[in-house]
């Protein structure tokens, strides 16, 4: 999975997502690396179903939340 960290304004935050959440599926497709799931979100439009869990629980939580994908990618990229 891919944990969350240093959350900002956005669509993770409006899902009430929090810093630590780690994200084991995008729309049922497993993620292993930051690259896997940037690459699912950026492929994604419209609405998404993110699966994970919390460090410290024992529950699986379903977030779905809405990307509009012009903005859904906050932390430059570079390649």
């Amino acid at each position: 999975g891919v944990q969350v960290s240093n959350l900002r304004d956005g669509a993770f935050k409006n899902a009430k997502i929090q810093n630590g959440f780690i994200i084991i599926s995008i729309n049922g497709n497993s993620v292993t690396t930051v690259e896997e799931a940037k690459k699912l979100l950026k492929e994604s439009d419209g609405l998404i179903q993110l699966r994970g869990i919390y460090p410290d629980g024992n529950a699986i939580y379903g977030y779905p939340l809405r990307l509009d994908n012009d903005s859904s990618s906050d932390d430059g990229g570079g390649n």
